[in-house]
């Protein structure tokens, strides 16, 4: 196995405090969205693999990986879509439509930017309210599916320099949104400057990523991986940005990915605080997410949560049943990595996503086709990996059920559909 490379921060990437513990290691794993063809599968031993391990920041509740993989190892090519879920294009919509209708609709010429933005699915949202809109995200592919379907975007990295950049090019943007890329970036200070150098004076800044306290609540472990550098809850966040002239103003909890927030972020004063803010700093309070002892529960949860799932693939496998996967997504291979389950277990896995067709996963090297296989061979059980929208893989596989097929969601707790 090789070892990639990476570094290794001694600080808190919030507070830049040094009280910093780990509470649970899932390893050495590969990058978890990095699928792997027939050449590569035959120099598998040379995979980079790297270590996996969650740390609590004692001082201001953060919790973060310290081991960080170089992003252009992680985001230069990349083969997640936003648009291949249905569900995830819906969510996005009404966040586009939420933004519009409190902050741009009563402007003349209003300008949205998208940090991390993917093939483009959230700005599209704003297109019908004929807000201009600008993308920013550093996977050269999805970059181009993304321009050619009509959404102008930058291929970078976002930082203060390429913030610099696309306000000289563009303008200034009335709201900077970052669903799911805030906690994939190392730097949030160079990320903050960047939006304050691109963000107008009355601007506001919405960040969203899956909440810390549902991760904890329904031991979403899987959501645990290289590209996730932080695990956000809003305790540290109302320290993190009064350092640059701003401040949270309010906050959503959404359901989507397993149990997110919604964070809104503008300079000091620019808009009144919301109750919001303070009921949840007090929920977090009375959850101790500042304790370690609360997360070596979790820990604990995670261990029992795996001897459960091998136990009943094992069983499956005994009867001589047929087992298959739904959803190559990064969770799935987190799971799979970490609970060791490969191909002699599970045949192969489905997947909607044509940028990881006829691909291998990482780690475990099962085979990736498409959700046509299922009629073909039929299994007796599908591993629903994409356990967050697993009522949306349950509908498109209605025929499935009815033949007699059987569903396995393994999150929160491993139950047979």
């Amino acid at each position: 196995m090789k070892i990639g490379r990476y570094k290794k921060n001694d600080r808190c990437r919030a507070c830049d405090s040094t009280s910093l513990k780990m509470f649970l290691d899932l390893g050495l794993m590969p990058l978890i969205n990095n699928m792997l063809n027939e050449e590569q599968l035959k120099d598998a031993e040379n995979e980079p693999h790297y270590p996996l391990e969650v740390y609590l920041c004692t001082n201001c509740g953060l919790v973060q990986l310290i081991h960080v993989v170089p992003p252009e190892d992680m985001f230069s090519h990349y083969v997640y879509l936003t648009s291949t879920s249905s569900t995830m294009v819906a969510h996005l919509k009404g966040m586009t439509d939420d933004i519009y209708e409190r902050f741009l609709k009563s402007k003349t010429e209003a300008m949205a930017v998208d940090i991390g933005s993917n093939d483009g699915t959230l700005l599209k949202g704003y297109l019908p309210h004929g807000v201009d809109v600008l993308g920013i995200d550093p996977a050269v592919n999805v970059a181009e599916l993304a321009n050619k379907s009509g959404v102008r975007t930058m291929v970078a990295f976002f930082g203060e320099q390429t913030a610099k950049d696309a306000a000289k090019a563009f303008g200034k943007a009335d709201a900077i949104t970052a669903t799911n890329a805030f906690a994939h970036i190392d730097d949030w200070a160079s990320v903050i400057r960047g939006v304050d150098a691109l963000l107008k004076d009355d601007g506001v800044f919405v960040i969203e990523a899956p909440y810390l306290v549902d991760l904890i609540d329904h031991t979403e472990f899987d959501t645990i991986y290289h590209e996730h550098l932080s695990y956000v809850s809003l305790t540290p966040l109302t320290k993190l940005f009064p350092k640059f002239g701003m401040e949270v103003f309010d906050v959503k909890r959404l359901p989507i990915h397993g149990g997110s927030l919604r964070i809104f972020v503008c300079r000091k004063d620019a808009h009144k605080i919301t109750k919001n803010v303070t009921a949840m700093l007090e929920d977090e309070e009375q959850r101790k997410l500042t304790e370690l002892e609360t997360y070596k529960q979790f820990a604990k949860r995670v261990e029992d949560l795996k001897t459960d799932f091998v136990k009943i693939l094992q069983g499956f496998k005994k009867q001589g049943k047929r087992v298959a996967g739904y959803g190559a997504a990064a969770k799935g291979n987190v799971l799979l990595n970490y609970f060791k389950v490969g191909p002699e277990t599970i045949d192969f896995i489905a997947d909607k996503n044509p940028l990881k067709q006829n691909l291998y996963t990482p780690g475990m090297h099962i085979p990736v086709y498409a959700p046509s296989k299922i009629a073909e061979e039929e299994p007796d059980y599908l591993v629903v990996l994409v356990w967050n929208i697993a009522k949306e893989i349950m509908e498109e596989q209605r025929a499935y059920k009815e033949n007699g097929g059987k569903f396995v969601v393994p999150i929160p707790k491993p139950t047979v559909v």
